[in-house]
């Protein structure tokens, strides 16, 4: 899936989830407002929901302004304010869920594309693969997001369920031997190490 082109003009996200565009801005937090304002929205509101098309025109202006490094801070925060079913206890019991709670801050044509009470998911907007290997967790990313941005959900995720126990050194590289999505591919494949 290429990056910041919605794959459905019906497709939305939650705003919830992107308030993580202002934590992570923090002091240039006026980069956020000023791209917002070109998109005609004054502010994103917990709880409301954005044509997905609009947040990744946002993520493209702000990485437009601030780079890469601020894509990956983003990605990090997301972690904290999306909406997910419970924590896991471990690495990678976490990346595992994280494609659920992805699909739970997205909505296609009014209908949330996750429903924890059926175990329904709706295609259409790619998917977080996760591939345990010994010592390292594979991730095969096909999301509509720019790749810094996975890298840093990833990331947030790895580190917060490691959080839950011993705090070892997680890392996440985008594996630059297999397509990526920086070079017009479909996905971006992640190794995650501790």
């Amino acid at each position: 899936m290429a990056q910041y082109v919605s794959p459905h003009p019906g497709l939305e996200g939650s705003g919830s989830a992107f308030a993580s565009v202002a934590a992570a801005l923090g002091a240039h937090g006026d980069i956020g407002k000023q791209v917002l304002s070109t998109l005609g929205v004054p502010e994103l509101v917990a709880g409301e929901w954005y044509p997905l098309q609009m947040l990744l025109d946002l993520l493209k202006g702000v990485a437009r302004a601030s780079g890469d490094h601020t894509l990956l801070a983003i990605g990090k925060a997301l972690v904290d304010h999306a909406v997910w079913p419970a924590m896991p206890p471990s690495i990678v019991d976490a990346l595992q869920m994280i494609d659920v709670a992805y699909h739970m801050n997205h909505k296609c044509d009014g209908e949330v594309m996750f429903d924890p009470a059926t175990g329904v998911m709706r295609e259409g907007i790619g998917h977080y693969r996760c591939h345990p290997e010994k010592h390292q967790i594979i991730m095969v990313c096909d999301t509509p997001y720019p790749s810094e941005l996975d890298r840093g959900i990833l990331l947030g995720t790895a580190r917060r369920a490691a959080s839950r126990g011993v705090r070892p050194r997680v890392d996440v590289v985008l594996d630059e031997s297999r397509p990526s999505r920086k070079r017009g591919a479909d996905s971006c494949t992640y190794r995650v190490t501790w």
